[in-house]
């Protein structure tokens, strides 16, 4: 049986890291189309990378010892021909002949003689439907393969956080209002772009304001995706010690730190969080679920986009 590492629940635990094909493919991911992506659309997309590249390293190995068998490939007398049906299985091509069943489109059917000195007959050059024909089945034709999606639903409960913390702790990615975009592709928003926010805010008692209202005036370059200019002003407003980020969860409000209410500035003592002294790593992943479900600001996890 062919063993899949990425199958293994454990494989998306906090043993897993970032490699640099990872961070690759991220990035091209975001430069497809410059949309600024949440932890839990990278961790999906990061899972199916992973099981692709998996199953393509699988193919290419049992390749190397001769052609993967398929009913619908044409083979030659002499080839080699590797039989995942019969666990992969080596055997060489002695004779090809033509097929005769009526119920079937012409075929051919070839003699093979395996490893172990026995002949067998396997058909070839067959086009009707056959499990055999489909590629996802070719490398596990008993294996039962967990997809993708599957695995992103039996561990999203400790992956994501985990690949959260993985990000956080990259200087390639930042992360703002519950997305992530490479540090390097975020559209640069000068200093004077910064006072129009600034004046716009003032003109309006400070705020709050969103993003989307400021971005008109701030005169950033049309072509760049709409979804990334607010990502990129909103950067360059957190960077800047004049604006203050008041939304809700969910929502991005700014308002100038010198126009603030002074409770605002200053919250009473029944409002101020003092983090306990607790092991995480223990927690399982049900009560991590539950803390996710509960979205509370102090939370760890991120929100549950």
């Amino acid at each position: 049986m062919t063993v899949r590492a990425t199958q293994a629940p454990a494989y998306w635990g906090e043993s897993f890291s970032l490699t640099a094909d990872d961070r690759e493919f991220l990035l091209n991911l975001f430069v497809e189309d410059e949309q600024p992506r949440s932890t839990d659309e990278l961790a999906r997309a990061l899972i199916r990378y992973r099981v692709e590249r998996e199953e393509a390293a699988l193919r290419r190995k049992q390749q190397s010892q001769g052609a993967l068998y398929q009913p619908k490939r044409s083979f030659s007398v002499g080839e080699q021909v590797v039989f995942p049906a019969l666990d992969f299985a080596v055997g060489q091509v002695r004779s090809v002949r033509p097929g005769h069943n009526p119920d079937y489109q012409p075929f051919k059917v070839i003699e093979v003689e395996l490893e172990d000195g026995g002949r067998r007959e396997f058909a070839a050059e067959f086009i009707d439907a056959h499990r055999l024909n489909e590629d996802a089945a070719i490398l596990s034709p008993d294996e039962v393969v967990v997809s993708p999606d599957e695995l992103y639903r039996q561990t999203a409960a400790v992956f994501v956080p985990h690949l959260r913390s993985l990000l956080q702790a990259s200087p390639d990615f930042v992360w703002l209002a519950g997305k992530w975009f490479p540090r390097g592709l975020i559209a640069d928003v000068n200093v004077g772009q910064l006072n129009i926010a600034e004046a716009i805010l003032d003109m309006n008692g400070g705020g709050p304001l969103p993003t989307e209202a400021l971005l008109p005036e701030i005169g950033l370059p049309r072509e760049i995706n709409p979804n990334l200019q607010v990502f990129s002003l909103n950067y360059a407003l957190y960077s800047d010690e004049r604006f203050d980020e008041v939304g809700p969860a969910g929502e991005v409000l700014w308002y100038l730190v010198r126009l603030e209410p002074a409770n605002v500035i200053t919250p009473p003592d029944r409002l101020k969080y003092t983090p306990g002294n607790y092991r995480r790593d223990l927690l399982s992943p049900d009560l991590l679920r539950i803390e996710q479900s509960i979205d509370d600001e102090w939370s760890q996890l991120p929100a549950v986009d």
